[in-house]
């Protein structure tokens, strides 16, 4: 028998039939760890001696198996094979060598070397004892493979994933990849691994942010940038470095020469520090030549080119983003971002128990007449739509409009108007507001635009979705609502796009409180009622936090299928292609 525990030890035990064995005969030693027992149910007498106490582990073994039974012969025969993971971020394999008597030692060790894991909380062999798979304190998986040439363990691609609720998600203004953050106060990239031109398997590609706070938001501002908003005050923003596009390229067989210009090698988090600092290729010199604070530095990333998914370590290390930017003015955390599809206007809200808090803070991203390129983020007005905590935010495609849901059960429609001065080229302007007739009675949860921006709908705790309609008449903004569908559960999350094959209807995927997510369809005339087409499957198990429809690419190009990633409360992200019967 084998056991392990907080004493950092393994210890094996050996069962003897009492018939068999005299307990008062032997040394001191086998007297001593000797215990007679009852089998229950059996009544039949043994003794338990202690065997074996390995040592090599420096912290708790929280796994410990035994290798699973090989068939030799028609016969399952028992390997004497241990596995043990320990929270010293070691994964070992212990034998008994025959040209040492018998003495068991360890034959093997793998695990993580660096990085800001805490350890391994079990592990376990495959059925044919060929390949190893532990989890992590961070919550991922570690996989190892023996080939039957090679003695030594190599690492194998596996999935992974977040390890608490996954907060938000975006897609790539192109749709080459998904950004997820969460709970688990991390932001990861997943994106297809093309292994051929006929098969592709989506993995995690990155893990640009690795933070201190709890991650509650985030919103695209480029190809290759992102900004993020956490359990606190300020927003920050993250530019793709060299290392990770490079690798990106190889990976997905996507052409990054055009972001690769002034981009530093990589990013590092130095210690007791939240920001991504940058990592630029630097001429080596000698220790003697280096200031005494340059001597030891604090830089764990190293850049690798991959060929296959990064492992854990290479995730936690050499995929970070460095930040570019940090954006100061909320006085509470950040509860919602949004940027506009031409990548100029990014807008943040906050958590607010006050009109004055509440207010939506819009940002120059860059200015496409003087230096597209330039990331600027001036802050350049203040909305005050609402006087609670802003839920979400969404810009309509021409970026004429933003749509911003509340806590205030009531939704807000701005204007963007025409230039006005030369130092302020752009102002958005409230026009229109939700009110008792086509409002919500509970708080409104989510928004979405349709891509030829005619609808907009919302979604809000009181199991209601309204589809309302939007025209200019006169200079006027005109909003009616057209059709109020019910639920049994509130909605958490929706999206609106265009149907695939012909662009003759929409699509409405709704998310539920349930973890259900609901596709239904409705005319461009909006004079049908929405029908309900189906209920996608493997649906969440807890609520859906939010739904992104692959970005649309225009009313003339028609594809069989469109992906739309969903995220929820139970730590998942899920890719689901809607293709026609």
């Amino acid at each position: 028998m084998l056991s392990a525990g907080q004493d950092c030890t393994v210890r094996l035990w050996t069962f003897y039939a009492k018939e068999s064995y005299n307990v008062d005969s032997g040394d001191l030693w086998s007297r001593v760890n000797s215990k007679q027992f009852v089998l229950p149910g059996s009544g039949k007498d043994f003794v338990v001696v202690f065997d074996t106490l390995l040592f090599g582990h420096e912290n708790w073994i929280y796994g410990a198996h035994w290798a699973p039974p090989l068939v030799e012969g028609g016969k399952a025969v028992q390997p004497l094979r241990i596995l043990t993971a320990s929270m010293d971020k070691t994964v070992v394999i212990w034998e008994p060598q025959a040209e040492f008597g018998g003495v068991w030692s360890d034959t093997s060790r793998v695990g993580e070397v660096g990085g800001n894991n805490l350890g391994f909380y079990g592990c376990q062999f495959s059925p044919d004892g060929q390949s190893i798979l532990s989890h992590s304190f961070s919550g991922s998986l570690h996989l190892w493979t023996r080939s039957e040439e090679a003695t030594t363990w190599t690492p194998s691609v596996v999935s992974g994933g977040h390890f608490s609720s996954v907060n938000d998600i975006t897609w790539d203004s192109r749709g080459l990849y998904v950004l997820s953050t969460g709970q688990d106060q991390s932001t990861r990239l997943h994106a297809p691994w093309l292994l051929d031109t006929d098969s592709e398997e989506w993995h995690e590609m990155g893990r640009p942010q690795v933070h201190g706070y709890d991650l509650q938001c985030l919103a695209r501002t480029g190809p290759f940038s992102f900004a993020s908003g956490a359990e606190e005050k300020i927003v920050r923003h993250f530019q793709a470095p060299k290392s990770f596009l490079l690798n990106f390229s190889e990976l997905s067989k996507v052409d990054v020469s055009g972001d690769l210009a002034n981009a530093p090698e990589g990013a590092n988090v130095p210690a007791l520090g939240l920001s991504n600092k940058a990592v630029f290729e630097a001429e080596e010199r000698a220790d003697a030549d280096r200031h005494p604070t340059d001597r030891y530095p604090e830089n764990s990333f190293s850049a690798v080119r991959l060929t296959q998914p990064p492992s854990e370590e290479d995730l936690i290390q050499n995929t970070l983003w460095p930040e570019t930017h940090k954006l100061y003015g909320h006085g509470y955390e950040i509860s919602s971002l949004a940027c506009n599809h031409s990548c100029t206007i990014l807008a943040s809200a906050s958590r607010a128990t006050r009109p004055e808090d509440a207010e939506i803070y819009l940002w120059r991203v860059r200015d496409p007449a003087t230096s597209p390129s330039k990331f600027l983020f001036n802050r350049e007005e203040r909305l005050p739509a609402h006087t609670l905590t802003v839920t979400q935010m969404a810009f309509s495609h021409n970026d004429r409009f933003l749509l911003s849901v509340s806590r205030d059960r009531t939704w807000v429609l701005s204007r963007q108007q025409q230039q006005k001065t030369q130092s302020h080229s752009w102002q958005y302007e409230i026009c229109t507001r939700s009110d008792k007739k086509n409002g919500h009675s509970r708080i409104v949860w989510c928004c979405a635009w349709t891509p030829d921006d005619v609808y907009f709908a919302t979604g809000s705790r009181d199991k209601t979705v309204c589809v309302h309609n939007v025209k200019e008449e006169n200079g006027q903004v005109l909003v009616e609502l057209l059709h109020r569908l019910t639920f049994d559960e509130p909605i958490t999350a929706l999206d609106l796009t265009l149907k695939f094959t012909d662009h003759t209807r929409y699509l409405l995927v709704v998310g539920i409180e349930d973890g259900h997510v609901a596709v239904h369809s409705f005319d461009r005339a909006g004079t049908e009622e929405p029908a309900h087409l189906l209920t996608l499957p493997d649906k969440h198990h807890k609520a859906v936090n939010r739904i992104r429809f692959q970005p649309f690419l225009g009313e003339g190009v028609i594809h069989p299928s469109v992906l739309v990633a969903t995220c929820g409360a139970d730590c998942a992200v899920k890719i689901f292609k809607l293709s026609t019967a």
